[in-house]
């Protein structure tokens, strides 16, 4: 269980360092890849169709 919550204090301080980047001015592009390979990282628990 603390495992779970490891992970997702870690995918919000990820969130908080990509907007921040934002604001200090990155690449808009740069940054949304970031975001999308970081959201590829999280297990939705579903099975694909």
């Amino acid at each position: 269980m603390s495992e779970i919550i490891d992970k997702s204090k870690d995918r919000k301080a990820k969130l908080k360092e990509l907007i921040l980047k934002i604001h200090a001015g990155a690449s808009e592009e740069k940054v949304r890849r970031e975001l999308l390979n970081s959201l590829a990282q999280i297990p939705y628990g579903g099975e694909k169709p």
